[in-house]
C-alpha cells in the first residue's frame, strides 16, 4: 500500500510539474522572439531635406515580435536648432530615467520597418545648410538591439524665384472690435498692376494679413502695387492714432524687408472710401527674370537678391 501511495504521489507531482511546465512554456512563448531581439538598423543615416520638409527615417527589424520595439533618439550635436530650425512633435519628451534629454518612440508590433517624421521649420532667411545630429538608444523594454545607431538630418536654405507681399495690420487695439474683421474692423486692400493699366492683374481684398504673390514665371515688367486702407468703419481707438500697418516683401531665402506704413494710415482720417484720398501706399516692383527692383517712388527698398 504505501508503494502504491508513493507512485500516486509520484505521479500526481509529476503531472502538477507538467502542467507548470506547459503554462510556463506557453507564457514565455509570447516573450521568445522579444527575448531574441531583433536588431534594429536604418534605412539610411543621412537625409537631406530643404527646410519646410519632413525629414522621414526608416527603422527596420531584422524580425518582427509582438510587441513594439521602443527606442529613444537624442541630439547629440549638429548646427540647426530645436524649435527653430525644427521640431520633434511626432515624439515624446522627457528625460526617460537615464541619460540626457531626449525623445521616445516605438516600432509597432508585428512590423519590420517603419517611417518616422521630423519636422523642419522654413523661414524666408538666406542661411547655409544646418545638421541635425542624432544617436538611437533602447527603451524601457530593451526589445530591439541597438548599437552605434546615429543619423544626420541635412536642412537645406529654402529658396524661392517668387516675390510675396503682405500688408498686416493684426493687434488689439479696437478694444473689443477685430480689428481683421472687414465688415466692422479695418479694410485693407492690395492691389497689383501691370504697365497696361486698367484692372488690376492681381487683388487681395478680404484675409488678414492681405497677400500677393508675383512668381518667377510671371511676365517680366513693370508692376504698380497698391496697399490702402478702403474703410475704416467709423473705429476709434484709446491707444493708437495711427494704424499700426507694416509691409514685407519676401523673397525666400534671398531677402525679407519690412516696411512700417503707420503714418501712412491715422485711424481718425478713414480709409479711400470714407473720403480720404491720402489713405494708399504705391510701390513700383520692376521684374527682370527672377531679380526684382522695388521701390516706393522716392527710395529703392529692394534691389536683385539682397535687401537695402
Amino acid at each position: 500500500m504505501k508503494t502504491i501511495l508513493n507512485k500516486l504521489k509520484a505521479t500526481s507531482l509529476g503531472l502538477i510539474a507538467l502542467s507548470l511546465g506547459l503554462a510556463s512554456c506557453q507564457e514565455d512563448e509570447s516573450l521568445q522572439k522579444a527575448n531574441n531581439r531583433p536588431v534594429v538598423t536604418l534605412e539610411s543615416n543621412n537625409i537631406t531635406v530643404t527646410e519646410g520638409q519632413d525629414a522621414v527615417f526608416a527603422l527596420n527589424l531584422s524580425e518582427a515580435i509582438n510587441h513594439p520595439v521602443e527606442y529613444r533618439i537624442e541630439v547629440i550635436g549638429g548646427t540647426a536648432v530645436e524649435g527653430v530650425d525644427f521640431n520633434m512633435g511626432n515624439f515624446s519628451a522627457g528625460d526617460f530615467y537615464y541619460g540626457a534629454y531626449g525623445y521616445a518612440n516605438a516600432v509597432s508590433a508585428h512590423n519590420t520597418t517603419q517611417n518616422f517624421n521630423i519636422t523642419t521649420i522654413a523661414d524666408v532667411l538666406p542661411e547655409d545648410t544646418k545638421t541635425i545630429e542624432f544617436k538611437f538608444s533602447p527603451y524601457q523594454k530593451m526589445a530591439g538591439t541597438i548599437e552605434n545607431l546615429f543619423l544626420t538630418v541635412n536642412i537645406e536654405n529654402l529658396v524661392s524665384d517668387d516675390l510675396t507681399t503682405t500688408l498686416n495690420w493684426s493687434g488689439d487695439y479696437l478694444g473689443a472690435t477685430d480689428v481683421c474683421d472687414t465688415g466692422a474692423g479695418l479694410d485693407f486692400d492690395l492691389e497689383l498692376y501691370t504697365s497696361a493699366g486698367g484692372a488690376p492683374t492681381q487683388v487681395s481684398y478680404t484675409d488678414c494679413p492681405e497677400v500677393i504673390t508675383i512668381a518667377g514665371t510671371d511676365a517680366d515688367d513693370t508692376y504698380d502695387l497698391d496697399a490702402s486702407l478702403w474703410l475704416s468703419n467709423g473705429n476709434t481707438s484709446a491707444t493708437i492714432t495711427n494704424i499700426p500697418v507694416s509691409i514685407t516683401f519676401t523673397k525666400a531665402g534671398f531677402f525679407s524687408e519690412t516696411v512700417d506704413l503707420s503714418a501712412t494710415f491715422p485711424l481718425a482720417d478713414g480709409g479711400l472710401d470714407e473720403g480720404n484720398s491720402n489713405a494708399i501706399k504705391t510701390y513700383t516692383i520692376v521684374k527682370s527674370g527672377t531679380i526684382y527692383t522695388i521701390s516706393d517712388g522716392t527710395s529703392q527698398i529692394v534691389t536683385g537678391k539682397y535687401a537695402h
